[in-house]
């Protein structure tokens, strides 16, 4: 890899999807399953296939590469130029000098009539129909790496930090007029890859020490506030990719040692639990890029081995290997109807693969005793739940039924409830020590009923002391479900949206009719919005 002032690694910005329906064929299955953690992938035979597409012209190592929102364009870019495609005929479109090196970044805005590149210090936003800057952002020190758009294309985010091990930043700007609006810090290392979720509510992000002397590791961000919401450690190397599932769930992250001989690691986190769902196996050498599929049944990967590789969300599979290429795949994007996968390479080259279309799962319906299995398996550890996620979502028929029994909105709180949570709002402030102790302890037992009171009692002039509890108690309702039920009850919400018929959004709307801000109101109330935005093409194809 040839550069002019830093040694980069190389990721890519993966598009978002939603969390899939997936498939279990049998009660074997179901029994081999149940019983078992998800398995180790043994790597498919490479299945060589002639690619739809090959764009020959770039003069060097292409390290990033992305499908417009609507279909119809490839982005390209190494460090000489950016180049943009037709993505039916492979047509050369536009051909946009960087005038200078170091580009590892490039995003399509929603609107797909402009693209960002990251090059060295500064993201430029680029028409496409002139191909002149429309805005320039600048970021010195930081060297930029992997760059996205929001969903809205309000925002553009970019993975900055310098050579070496100095500790990394996402900065994030308006798309419109260039301000620079924050700038996320927490990463040990350079951050070198980000990714917006489908719905814009979270950043997700990796690093690594460009020297590979420093373990990555993987943060999620409240892209409103800008606070750390999850940090995910387990990787040993440099965390080159990471995408987000368009609802927000699932996070996938890929890593390696550029140069390195070893195998990378692939990982699927929850991001309910901040717990590692899976780590899937198979490539022979480091990780660069990962992306969902817009269905969000499967994740494509690439690496240093020169294949690609697309696997099956739900039972950690791998499904289709592809020798794509002559070097080393740098970066992949799925086209947004799924059937259309680009890469790009260390070999200079861009190419276009076909893709299938997942199979229609089979549907075998669940005993009464297998329901009641995966039923408790949703408040179980993260790889049982996400089994049972999967299995679930193939039987509506049973499912939605199941769930209109079983799920309830968080009820208001009644006199006598509301009596008491006005005696522990005074205890906050009590001398006592064991007062106030006993106070925070009996809102944190009544969970997310106590919102309204808690808030309102927020907004007016509480003590120092009484705020500090305050605070405290909302930040641990926001961040992890404190019981089983809580997150048996998010986890099926879950399984609804993926279900998304007439009946699973009744299920939905009752609990968003909840105590307004609790996290099972929230989430039945975006998975509802997510549901109308995949159905309307014009909005969300």
């Amino acid at each position: 890899m040839r550069v002019a002032s830093v040694e980069p690694p190389t990721i890519t910005p993966a598009t978002a999807a939603v969390m899939p329906a997936a498939q279990f064929l049998s009660v074997f299955v179901f029994v081999v399953f149940h019983f078992s953690t998800i398995p180790s992938v043994t790597a498919q035979e490479p299945k060589p296939q002639p690619p739809l597409l090959s764009l020959d012209g770039h003069g060097a190592e292409v390290y990033t590469v992305c499908f417009s929102r609507d279909g119809r364009r490839i982005a390209s870019a190494a460090n000489r130029e950016v180049k943009v495609w037709d993505a039916t005929t492979g047509k050369e479109l536009l051909n946009y000098p960087t005038r200078g090196t170091n580009v590892f970044g490039v995003a399509f805005h929603p609107d797909s009539e402009k693209f960002a590149v990251g090059v060295s210090h500064e993201v430029r936003i680029v028409d496409i129909a002139t191909g002149k800057d429309a805005s320039v952002m600048k970021c010195a020190p930081d060297f930029l790496f992997r760059i996205a758009f929001s969903p809205d294309g309000k925002f553009v985010a970019a993975a900055g930090g310098l050579h070496g091990i100095q500790p990394g930043t996402v900065h994030v700007w308006e798309a419109d007029g260039g301000k620079h609006v924050s700038a996320l810090a927490g990463h040990g290392a350079p951050a070198l890859s980000v990714d917006f979720s489908g719905d814009g509510k979270y950043l997700v992000s990796g690093s690594g020490a460009t020297n590979g002397s420093k373990a990555g590791e993987v943060c999620v961000w409240d892209s409103k506030t800008g606070e750390a919401i999850r940090v995910l450690h387990g990787h040993s190397n440099n965390v080159y990719g990471v995408a987000m599932s368009r609802d927000g769930r699932l996070i996938a992250s890929a890593s390696g040692v550029r140069g390195g001989t070893g195998a990378g690691e692939l990982k699927i986190w929850e991001l309910l639990t901040g717990k590692e769902l899976v780590d899937l196996k198979g490539h022979t050498g480091t990780i660069f890029s990962v992306a969902f599929s817009p269905d969000g049944k499967r994740l494509a990967t690439a690496g240093s081995d020169k294949t690609v590789r697309i696997w099956d969300i739900c039972t950690a599979r791998e499904i289709l290997n592809i020798p794509a290429h002559s070097s080393a795949v740098y970066s992949l994007a799925f086209s947004p109807d799924g059937l259309r996968l680009a890469t790009a390479s260390q070999d200079k080259g861009v190419k276009v693969w076909q893709v299938p279309a997942p199979e229609r799962p089979a549907i075998h319906p669940l005993s009464a005793a297998e329901l009641d299995v995966f039923w408790s398996d949703l408040a179980d550890e993260p790889a049982r739940a996400h089994r049972a996620i999967g299995r679930l979502a193939t039987v509506p028929d049973q499912t939605v039924p199941l769930f209109r029994k079983q799920l309830q909105p968080i009820a208001a709180l009644d006199s006598a409830q509301k009596e008491s949570v006005a005696r522990w709002l005074r205890d906050l402030d009590e001398n006592r020590f064991a007062a106030r102790e006993t106070a925070s302890r009996e809102l944190a037992r009544l969970g997310e009923a106590a919102l309204p009171a808690l808030r309102e009692k927020l907004a007016g002039t509480p003590s120092a002391e009484a705020r500090k509890r305050i605070e405290s108690l909302l930040s641990r309702f926001s961040k992890v479900p404190s019981t089983p039920e809580e997150l048996r009850s998010l986890r099926a919400i879950g399984v609804l949206e993926s279900i998304g018929n007439a009946e699973a959004k009744l299920v939905l709307k009752n609990l968003v009719n909840g105590v307004p801000g609790a996290r099972i109101t929230e989430e039945a109330r975006s998975s509802l919005e997510r549901i109308a935005k995949a159905a309307t093409p014009s909005l969300w194809p």
